[in-house]
């Protein structure tokens, strides 16, 4: 999410908890996103390092997002399916 489309839903929302609803939302895809990384890495035989170094995500950011502590952008997450060597029915 941008800039522009966070300010636009705060903007939209009713009160604190339905913004806090949409930030609830983004930090269960990231969760889901993390998991759904790391279990097809154990299924694959992937280490952390290969997968970052393939694609080309910047190191500490990468591990920051592997923490946690950052959300992906769609760019990121092609990145990681690139990184990954998924196929585009896994990547989906």
């Amino acid at each position: 999410m941008n800039t522009k489309e966070l300010e636009k839903k705060i903007q939209e929302a009713q009160n604190m908890t339905d913004f806090l609803g949409l930030c609830e939302t983004h930090a269960t895809f990231n969760a889901n996103f993390i998991s759904t990384v790391e279990t097809y890495m154990a299924a694959n035989g992937l280490k952390k390092a290969n997968v970052i170094r393939t694609a080309h995500i910047q190191k500490n950011y990468a591990y920051e997002i592997f923490r946690g502590e950052k959300q992906p952008c769609r760019d990121k997450v092609i990145c990681f399916i690139f990184g990954l060597s998924m196929s585009v029915t896994d990547g989906q």
